[in-house]
């Protein structure tokens, strides 16, 4: 697998790893539903055509508080799979403040999760043939 690195505001480096505890911290956070329901909140913020109106800004707020409280969850469920004893909001301290950083956050996870979706599915597939 390629390795992919976030670097933290106490400036350590950490590598997306997904283990066995890794996809049951996620289960347990409900980032899998977060996930998604990011997701749907930034489609329906790009299909918005008045990109100045107060309920598109609102959106946009909303997707912003969202993005940062859920890269704070993902430090916390990589730092916890890396059996690290963490707490949430020390995850909040360690996350970084700039909307790009926070951004690549989610879409690095979110790779790493469909790469084992994929594998996943495939094994599925293999042992259904069988």
């Amino acid at each position: 697998m390629d390795k992919q690195d976030i670097k933290l505001t106490d400036g350590r480096v950490i590598e997306i790893q997904v283990s066995f505890l890794t996809l049951y911290l996620i289960k347990n956070n409900n980032l899998d539903k977060e996930t998604k329901a990011l997701r749907r909140m930034t489609d329906k913020y790009e299909k918005m055509d008045d990109k100045s109106s107060v309920a598109t800004k609102k959106l946009h707020e909303k997707i912003e508080d969202k993005q940062f409280y859920m890269a704070a969850k993902m430090i916390y469920v990589i730092l916890r799979s890396n059996r690290e004893k963490v707490e949430f909001e020390d995850a909040l301290a360690l996350c970084p403040i700039e909307p790009d950083a926070i951004v690549n956050i989610i879409k690095q996870f979110e790779n790493k999760m469909e790469i084992l979706k994929k594998k996943d599915n495939m094994k599925n597939f293999v042992k259904s043939k069988k």
